[in-house]
């Protein structure tokens, strides 16, 4: 139920085929986010930080190179999560998530109160950002897309098949590779707290 929209259509023009109209529909979708998106997205990327720190302190233990084994890993993850966006569904949280994990070795030093500092600091500039990103979506233009872009897309995804999907989705792929990088951003503290958490 959470994720059942964003399912079922483009991604870059979700506010004009799937944009609620009411004030409960607003309401119910918030909820929605609230409780059930956001609370998965903060519980599973501290989790995250937790498995970096738990692969730290064992190369750490072993002798062995932990940034070289880590961005290896996060290689791995990005493919993976490269071809689910790209032929399954672009939504996809691997990408972001191998983006974000790719910075942590730059945290791997840092003992618990300098992690919990950074993370509340880069907490911070990134709310800053968001917040800043938010208003100017909510007053300004800020749609990729033409009118006649969305209708292309729905008639897309109502209509086509496979192949039709992942060449509309390869034909979004410089917009969603701006979204993933900025909205990677925002794990980065998430990550940096569960590191704390190990």
């Amino acid at each position: 139920m959470l994720n059942l929209l964003s399912f079922s259509g483009p991604t870059l023009s979700f506010e004009a085929w799937a944009g609620s109209t009411t004030w409960w529909d607003k309401a119910v979708e918030l909820v929605l986010f609230v409780g059930g998106e956001a609370a998965f997205y903060s519980t599973f990327s501290f989790l995250f930080g937790v498995g970096v720190a738990l692969q730290i302190h064992r190369a750490s233990s072993r002798n062995e190179r932990f940034v070289f084994h880590h961005l290896s890993r996060m290689g791995v993850l990005l493919g993976f999560g490269l071809l689910h966006a790209l032929l399954i569904w672009d939504g996809d949280i691997l990408v972001n998530y191998s983006i974000a994990g790719s910075f942590l070795f730059l945290f791997s030093r840092l003992g618990p109160k300098a992690l919990i500092w950074t993370a509340a600091g880069l907490g911070g500039v990134v709310a800053l950002l968001m917040t800043i990103g938010g208003l100017v979506s909510a007053f300004g233009d800020s749609a990729p897309t033409t009118s006649a872009d969305v209708a292309e897309d729905i008639e897309t995804y109502g209509t086509g098949g496979f192949f039709e999907l992942a060449s509309d989705r390869f034909d979004d792929v410089g917009w969603l590779a701006v979204e993933g990088l900025l909205s990677s951003l925002w794990f980065i503290p998430i990550f940096l707290t569960g590191m704390v958490g190990d």
